[in-house]
Formats: C-alpha cells, sequence, structure tokens
C-alpha cells in the first residue's frame, strides 16, 4: 500500500469526521435511527433509547470509529511536524504505527466509498478489503454451509 501523500491524511480526517458526526446525528432522530427489523416501537422509554438498542450500539461504533481516527489523526500531524523541520527523519517505528493508523483510516472510509466526497486515492488496494461479495454469500448460507 502506498502511503497518502503530505496533506492527504488531514483531508481523509475531515472526510471521516464529518461522515461519522452525520451517522451519530442520525442515531438521535428517533425518524432516521436505524432500527432492528423487530422493532415496534421507536420512542424513547423513560428517558432511554428505543427497546431495541441499535441506535445505541451504532453511537458505541461512531464513538470507537472516532477514537481510531484520532490516532490516525495524530500519527499524521507529527509525520507532518517532522516534515517542517529541518531534521527530518521518521524512524522505523514511527512509520510503522503511521502506516498501520493510516490503513485503519483507510478502512474506515471504505464504508463511504459511493460518497461523492470520496477520493479514489483513499482506496485499499487489498485482497482483503474486497470481500465484500464473500460476506454477502456467507450470510445468506445455513450455518453448516459457512466456511470457517
Amino acid at each position: 500500500m502506498q502511503l497518502l501523500p503530505p496533506g492527504e491524511g488531514a483531508r481523509l480526517v475531515a472526510f471521516l469526521t464529518a461522515r461519522l458526526t452525520e451517522k451519530a446525528d442520525a442515531q438521535l432522530d428517533l425518524e432516521t435511527a436505524w432500527h432492528s427489523a423487530a422493532c415496534g416501537d421507536r420512542r424513547p422509554v423513560g428517558g432511554r433509547a428505543c427497546p431495541c438498542g441499535v441506535p445505541a450500539f451504532v453511537l458505541r461504533s461512531v464513538t470507537a470509529e472516532r477514537v481510531l481516527l484520532g490516532e490516525f489523526e495524530r500519527a499524521t500531524r507529527h509525520r507532518d511536524r517532522l516534515r517542517a523541520s529541518a531534521t527530518w527523519a521518521e524512524s522505523p517505528e514511527e512509520e510503522a504505527v503511521r502506516a498501520e493508523a493510516e490503513r485503519t483510516a483507510r478502512l474506515l472510509a471504505a464504508e463511504y466509498i459511493d460518497h461523492p466526497e470520496y477520493r479514489e486515492d483513499w482506496r485499499m488496494i487489498s485482497a482483503s478489503v474486497t470481500l465484500t461479495a464473500d460476506v454477502r454469500d456467507a450470510e445468506t448460507q445455513p450455518d453448516d454451509k459457512r466456511t470457517r
């Protein structure tokens, strides 16, 4: 995987921050929140979220994704500070941490690949990310026919 050029990491962070905010905001609105198919009552109960638990699960997921995105943002800022200094040198360990954080951010962005602001240079060129069809097929197979 080729690492993103300087400045592109900040664009990816801004894009993902906006998408995660949209996702979280949608869960706070009873009309747009995602629910279980069995959920018949979308009204809060005693000040709590919908009893199906799906909106709360999505909000926890957004929180976790924001933590991962924060790690990428810190690694990217660190690299940019190093590049701006007269003594530009990124240790192999720092490069490995940044590369893994970038991979994680690109994977988070993969969910939004159809979004008009998604940039092709964020796409992961990896067999592990092109499993969408395989996952869909596995979900439709009976348990005894799924590959493990």
